[in-house]
């Protein structure tokens, strides 16, 4: 039977005759808060939805320096970014990263806001280097794994680390 448990507020299926619970006839106005809560949240959500995309993500592609971008030689792996100063002074950062060989996996990151610049490319190296220093899975292929071991060796750079990519717009 589904019943609502009075510390959480949560409805939940159980055999408990736990006093702590409600029995299903009575939820009907128990439900009631629980789907105000559920409108405050997504009414908030929309709002900082609103103020990321006036403060963060419009500002940024107006200013944005460019897709900068690392590609194995045979094209079977890529990482991409790019760079943007806020206007109150910080920056903002949008990544992907993919394989387009072997089991073909992505991952992508909306405009997010740093301190500084450096900061930005900091934070794109680790996040190229985490997703390239993953296991390859059964799906994957040799043509993945090779492509793997150059994205992971174009990260590292030359003597004096890694060097941007100069951007394309």
């Amino acid at each position: 039977r589904m019943l609502k448990n009075r510390q959480t507020g949560s409805i939940e299926e159980t055999d408990s005759k736990d006093s702590e619970v409600v029995p299903e006839e009575e939820l009907e106005e128990a439900e009631e808060p629980a789907i105000s809560l559920l409108a405050d949240d997504l009414e908030e959500r929309i709002c900082k939805h609103e103020e990321w995309v006036k403060t963060i993500r419009d500002p940024a592609y107006e200013k944005s320096e460019g897709l900068r971008k690392l590609q194995t030689k045979n094209g079977n792996a890529t990482a991409e970014y790019e760079v943007a100063p806020l206007p109150d002074g910080q920056w903002a950062m949008q990544t992907s990263f993919s394989y387009h060989c072997g089991n073909t996996c992505g991952n992508a990151t909306p405009w997010s806001q740093y301190p500084t610049r450096e900061e930005c490319i900091n934070e794109f190296v680790n996040r190229a280097n985490i997703f390239y220093n993953r296991q390859i899975d059964s799906s994957g292929n040799n043509k993945q794994q090779q492509a793997r071991t150059e994205m992971l060796t174009l990260l590292k750079g030359g003597l004096f680390g890694f060097i941007e990519p100069e951007p394309k717009k």
